[in-house]
């Protein structure tokens, strides 16, 4: 009997911290940039914290796909973490040039 916490678990909950760290990005572009001594502060924001939470993002998603292969005896949350890799590719894909 496999236990009820597995690998494909733990590759959902990634895969959601991955998103997470996705929407700060988006909330981070979809700032308005102020004029004035402020300026420097959201350029840098979106630059660098920006850059480092997609990153982040990035090394959760890619253990959400290692471990949802490795954790495939439980169809649903792997193909649920699979997925929503899948989509955080498509979506970074869409909000950076490559």
């Amino acid at each position: 009997m496999a236990a009820w916490f597995g690998k494909a678990l733990l590759a959902l909950g990634l895969a959601v911290y991955g998103w997470t760290m996705m929407l700060v990005e988006l909330y981070l572009r979809a700032g308005h940039v102020p004029e004035g001594p402020d300026r420097g502060l959201v350029q840098f924001r979106r630059a660098i914290m920006g850059r480092a939470c997609v990153g982040l993002g990035a090394a959760t998603v890619v253990a959400a796909v290692v471990l949802a292969i490795l954790g495939r005896q439980r169809r649903l949350p792997a193909g649920l973490a699979l997925a929503l890799a899948a989509a955080w590719v498509v979506c970074l894909a869409a909000i950076w040039p490559i």
